[in-house]
């Protein structure tokens, strides 16, 4: 139920409001593999569209369900946050089973988000239960039971969650962005609405609002998966039941044309500079959409871009990013650079150079950005929820609900003579708006509130000189996803070398003897791939995705920097300064700060007590001979394990990864640290300047190979989601928190337990109060029969919602054979919750959740003079 990010990525959308068996092939290259499509799309007698996608080999079923109204549809009550603020209450129940709860006690998983122009209601749940579901989501939706209670509760909710996003740098220089570059639209309203016209809103106001825009000819609903075509009079009986109103009509005012550039500066709490750069730009269905979104692709995403090159690989910026955001109405080309504040100038000289330098493009870099952005759209169907917000969004903003056709069918076309029209038209001094979040003084400048593996058979190879290959052939898509995977990370480092693995795993895709970093970003690039490093508490590698027409290049070029790795020095530098970039940021966030002094209070010296990343001092202390040395030692034959999975033949694919990795050899040095030991219970207060305060009580926990792993998974239902227990305890008895959850993290030694929750300052001890009883309780309480068989179902629905994609299935069976439990440790997993009695989850709460291990860590404001 949680917004989403408030300016979300690219939407793709599209044409005809009722379709009678339309196919479309997505074919992302001239000669690519093609994905069929087949779509059906009937409106019911209310007016509801209705739109149905099979998908074959599917085992869930999704259902999401768009209505028209969005922050910039508000009207009379533009700048309150009303639709936000609605999204959250159609989840209240009131007397009767809710949405939520009906869809965890599937096993299914459910969410909702707010945007500029729409809101959406999804849940994606097991095939056999979609006509449970369907009836309820309507009936939250269209005939919701919340009650003035509910209203004050989570409009308290909100106003903390705006709260909170007041707190974070990024989100404030976005919203200052858009606040400053519309002026008549109501795009520059926040989604989440504005503290102040907020708190004026009444029950009466949201019943009304409801009343008006919550109406099925003003809605779409898809259902994707395992359904069929005749399906569909179900479907709309179903959704039927609903009475359609006259919708009144709302007109939107046209923002004025930019005449001069514009410039807001906002002091803040933070050592970096935020620098957010938009120019305003048409809307999606405009012919120049497509060609905006290739400018973006070349100027600044991903490390083949320009703005990477001439700032990150510089040194000048720790990260920077552009997109073209294309909603509905006329939209923004918005440009990000974070960086240190003396950079802050050299920075904006450099991104004005590369935006004037895109009148002047090369034929590879246009065709490297049209096959990225034509894979990103195929990457986008992998999940079922992916697809159903695709058909929604797509008809509800261009008429068509298959328009990424008509969008890649567009890309084809696109020459350098548009974009060069289009970079001069669009990317104009006068046309731009800058918002610049920089350091506030030490004092305090105040902030302005304004199951995969059914499909196929995973076969495993034992290669020659000891590594070990997972391939598995599935074919719902032509995409392939391999994971190189290797012991290491965290657990592994020690108080100077903290990062090194970090750094190792960046390092290893930064130059090989014969291809220089720009080389290795831009072959990817041609192939419309994406390369990932990857470093964790106990195990670091890389992760390659790519059409699988590509897939032996892509492993060539993986073995590649595995056995002849160059590790440049330049390289080196600058990934440390990003490094460097990151820990001052991750230092700045009061969650992260907090749980690092949390795992510090349990684990000592030991190496799972030290921060995810390093220090500011190791990091700068890591030598080229340092990462030489964890190369020698870990990147071994013995301590690899590489999964391929995707359309690809198992056979081959061991005779290519044997051939291609022939060469890299065994003998890895693994040493296991000493275990901690047990630290005495305790409290520790952490000063923040942040308004929001941080409670997190911890706890010894599991390795990976615990026995008690399926208790774990239990306990977490339990706890968390909308009906779980901390939500119901610290968010539906009184809004006490903006968020809440209970979190762990295992490892080839025993990990952390951890609860956490972000409040007001002044409910601290109240909160804490409440988790700590929660706690007595689990120890001490009879679990029924309803709790444990509901916790069976959000389990086993989470890890299938959550293997959907190839490279989560990839690091599933990787991370579980490296660690010794067998690729298919998962699925046994799975088969042993239901023999979990009640019993045996008391005696694991009083075993883990023991008092008198129990370290609390609490965030609270800083005095000021």
């Amino acid at each position: 139920m949680a917004i989403r990010s408030r300016h979300p990525g690219k939407h793709w959308k599209g044409i005809l409001t009722t379709l009678i068996g339309l196919a479309v092939a997505l074919a992302f290259a001239a000669g690519a593999e093609a994905v069929e499509r087949m779509v059906r799309s009937e409106r019911a007698a209310n007016g509801l569209d209705l739109i149905v996608e099979p998908v074959p080999g599917a085992e869930l079923v999704n259902l999401s369900l768009l209505v028209k109204t969005g922050s910039a549809t508000e009207g009379d009550y533009a700048g309150t946050g009303i639709t936000h603020l609605l999204e959250h209450l159609i989840f209240k129940p009131g007397d009767r089973i809710g949405l939520a709860e009906t869809v965890e006690r599937t096993g299914g998983y459910t969410n909702a988000f707010t945007s500029l122009d729409s809101t959406v209601f999804t849940a994606t749940v097991p095939a056999d239960a979609w006509q449970e579901v369907l009836p309820v989501l309507m009936d939250s939706v269209f005939k919701p039971a919340f009650n003035d209670r509910d209203f004050e509760n989570e409009r308290e909710v909100v106003l903390r969650e705006l709260s909170r996003n007041g707190d974070n740098p990024a989100r404030v220089a976005s919203r200052d962005l858009w606040e400053t570059a519309f002026l008549a639209h109501p795009y520059r309203n926040p989604v989440g609405g504005r503290p102040e016209r907020l708190k004026g809103l009444d029950f009466e106001d949201v019943n009304a609002y409801h009343r008006r825009t919550y109406q099925p000819g003003n809605a779409i609903l898809a259902a994707t998966g395992k359904i069929s075509f005749s399906e569909i009079p179900e479907l709309l009986r179903l959704a039927s039941g609903y009475r359609d109103r006259n919708l009144p009509t709302i007109s939107l005012p046209e923002e004025p044309v930019q005449a001069a550039n514009r410039e807001i500066r906002h002091p803040f709490p933070t050592e970096l500079a935020y620098l957010y750069l938009g120019y305003h730009i048409p809307g999606l269905t405009h012919p120049d959409a497509p060609v905006l979104d290739i400018l973006a692709m070349i100027l600044g995403e991903g490390e083949n871009s320009r703005l990477y090159r001439t700032l990150v690989e510089s040194g000048l910026a720790y990260s920077t990013g552009a997109y073209a955001y294309t909603p509905r109405d006329p939209g923004l080309f918005i440009i990000t650079a974070v960086c240190r504040p003396d950079n802050l100038t050299a920075v904006q000289t450099a991104i004005r150079r590369e935006v004037s330098g895109l009148t002047r493009l090369s034929e590879p870099e246009i065709k490297r950005a049209r096959i990225r952005l034509e894979t990103r759209a195929v990457f986008g169907l992998e999940s079922l929820e992916g697809r159903s917000q695709d058909l929604v969004s797509s008809l509800h903003l261009t008429g068509n609900p298959l328009f990424l056709d008509t969008y890649l069918a567009g890309l084809t076309r696109i020459d350098r003579k548009q974009l060069s029209r289009a970079a001069a038209g669009y990317l104009r001094e006068e046309n731009s708006t800058r918002s610049i979040l920089f350091p506030a003084e030490a004092t305090g400048t105040e902030t302005p509130t304004s199951d995969a593996w059914r499909n196929g058979t995973v076969r495993v190879f034992r290669l020659e000189n000891g590594a070990v290959l997972l391939a598995k052939r599935t074919s719902n898509l032509p995409l392939v996803s391999i994971s190189t995977l290797m012991k290491g990370g965290l657990l592994f480092e020690t108080e100077k070398t903290g990062g090194s693995f970090d750094l190792l795993a960046e390092m290893l895709k930064a130059g090989t003897r014969n291809l220089d970093f720009r080389a290795i970003a831009d072959r990817v690039a041609d192939w419309g791939g994406s390369l990932n490093p990857y470093a964790g508490n106990n195990s670091f590698g890389l992760t390659l995705e790519v059409p699988s027409r590509f897939w032996r290049e892509g492993l060539a070029l993986l073995s590649e920097l595995f056995i002849r790795p160059g590790f440049p020095n330049q390289e080196l530098d600058r990934l440390r300064e990003q490094s460097l970039g990151a820990v001052t940021a991750r230092d700045e966030n009061d969650p992260a700060r907090a749980l690092n002094a949390l795992k510090k209070a349990v684990f000592g010296d030991h190496p799972y007590g030290r921060p995810d990343g390093g220090t500011a001092a190791s990091l700068k202390a890591i030598a080229p001979t340092g990462i030489r040395a964890h190369y020698r030692d870990f990147v071994r034959a013995d301590n690899l394990v590489i999964t391929v999975l995707g359309d690809i033949d198992p056979e081959e694919t061991a005779r290519e990864t044997g051939r291609r990795f022939r060469s890299l050899p065994s003998g890895s040095r693994l040493s296991l640290p000493p275990l901690p030991a047990a630290a005495p219970a305790g409290r520790l207060e952490l000063a923040t300047p942040k308004r929001e305060s941080v409670v997190m009580i911890g706890f010894p926990g599991l390795s990976v190979d615990s026995p008690e792993r399926g208790c774990l998974e239990l306990i977490t239902e339990i706890l968390n989601g909308q009906e779980g227990l901390l939500f119901q305890r610290l968010r539906e008895k009184e809004p006490l928190v903006y968020n809440s959850g209970f979190s762990y993290f295992l490892g080839l030694q025993p990990g952390l337990l951890f609860f956490q929750a972000q409040c007001r300052p002044e409910r601290v001890e109240r909160v804490t109060g409440i988790l700590n009883g929660i706690i007595e309780e689990l120890r001490t309480r009879d679990f029924t029969a309803d709790q444990l068989a509901a916790a069976r179902r959000r389990a086993a629905g989470t890890r299938l919602i959550g293997r959907q994609t190839l490279s989560s299935q990839s690091l599933d069976y990787g991370l579980n054979h490296l660690y010794g439990l067998g690729w298919d440790y998962s699925a046994r997993l799975e088969s042993e919750l239901p023999g979990i009695e009640a019993g045996k989850l008391t005696d694991f709460c009083r075993r883990f959740l023991d008092p008198a291990r129990a370290i609390t860590v609490v965030t609270v404001p800083s005095k000021t003079e």
